[in-house]
């Protein structure tokens, strides 16, 4: 038999594999203390440092979730950045 057609929209959106810097430094912000600290203590230094472009810097510096999600970023990623940045 012919397989069923799935019209149902993904639960996440599709991921854009060439913010893998953007996504790497999200990572690295909710995973390691040191790095979060930096972030911390200066967004913009911190972004100004890192290859991206300015939609990508203008969002981490934001943290905004909205624009990372725009850039084909995928939720859970800065979503636990944002955890960790408001537990501490």
């Amino acid at each position: 038999s012919e397989p069923a057609v799935d019209d149902a929209p993904p639960h996440y959106p599709p991921i854009a594999p060439e913010r893998v810097v953007l996504t790497e430094t999200l990572h690295r912000i909710a995973n390691d203390a040191d790095t979060r600290a930096r972030f911390s203590a200066d967004r913009k230094g911190f972004a100004s440092c890192i290859d991206l472009t300015e939609d990508e810097r203008q969002a981490l510096v934001k943290m905004d979730e909205a624009a990372f999600a725009a850039l084909g970023i995928h939720p859970f990623v800065p979503f636990m950045a944002r955890l960790h940045l408001e537990r501490e």
